[in-house]
């Protein structure tokens, strides 16, 4: 079964779901709280056809305060769709203090950054392995997002990219305002740039293809007299394409994804 279960709610008091796993492990802001089983009756799961008898919900009692991270994973810690999970109460609008970030594990690359920037609030992003990878940050002078965990040579070779490639060739993209170290790595600070949604082409990536090729187009014919000086390696033998390459093939034939993504993705 290539589908390991879904986180269907998050709330003050709990967290539920399935999973076909015999039992899931709960934990809140990376501490373990709770093994629980899953032999909760699911009937709309036995419906879809991923369990015999509809035997795998489960509920865990939890008590969660704004900003913090719920992540449900199987006993080979194989994370549920949906986690990891911010919980965030309907009267905080989506906005974390950035006074949470001193106080909060999963937050301190935040509270780092906010020690440089006059951050005021900010919306945390997760990424691979459900991290967070990048946040949405209120400043003075208007919205900005942070990128976190670049390492100084890709950081340099972005800056490249941005001069050298996406401005010359008008592609929209946020501008790079800053880059700051924190420890051994980067962040990056963007303009907030609400681009454009997928979903106003249509339903599934059927609908998208044509926009997201439209775009890779603009790149590809941004003139071949320019090119030579864009060539920027970022180690011995492998350029930034290869590399770049090599980590969308790896996410497109990562097990998992729905009928129709692998072709999408390759």
């Amino acid at each position: 079964m290539s589908v390991s279960g879904f986180i269907d709610r998050v709330w003050a008091e709990g967290v539920s779901g399935w999973s076909s796993a015999s039992n899931v492990l709960v934990s809140v802001n990376g501490t373990a709280v709770a093994s629980v089983a899953c032999t909760n009756p699911r009937p709309d799961v036995q419906a879809a056809g991923l369990s015999a008898d509809g035997r795998v919900g489960f509920r865990a009692p939890l008590a969660l305060a704004s900003g913090d991270i719920v992540r449900v994973t199987t006993p080979q810690g194989r994370p549920l769709r949906h986690s990891p999970w911010l919980y965030l109460p309907e009267a905080c609008d989506g906005w974390l203090p950035v006074s949470l970030a001193v106080r909060h594990p999963e937050y301190a690359e935040i509270a780092a950054l906010a020690e440089r920037l006059p951050v005021t609030r900010f919306r945390p992003l997760f990424g691979q392995p459900g991290q967070v990878a990048a946040a949405k940050l209120e400043l003075e002078e208007g919205p900005r997002v942070a990128r976190f965990g670049v390492a100084p040579r890709d950081a340099d070779h972005l800056q490249h990219f941005h001069e050298r490639v996406l401005g010359p060739s008008g592609i929209a993209c946020p501008a790079l305002r800053h880059q700051i170290g924190l420890g051994r790595r980067q962040a990056l600070i963007f303009d907030f740039f609400p681009g454009q949604p997928l979903d106003r082409c249509g339903p599934g990536w059927e609908a998208w293809l044509p926009a997201v090729m439209a775009e890779l187009s603009r790149l590809q014919q941004f003139g071949a007299s320019q090119r030579p000086g864009l060539r920027v390696g970022v180690g011995p033998g492998r350029p930034l394409l290869h590399r770049l390459l090599r980590q969308a093939l790896g996410d497109a034939l990562r097990p998992g994804r729905a009928p129709g993504e692998h072709r999408f993705l390759l």
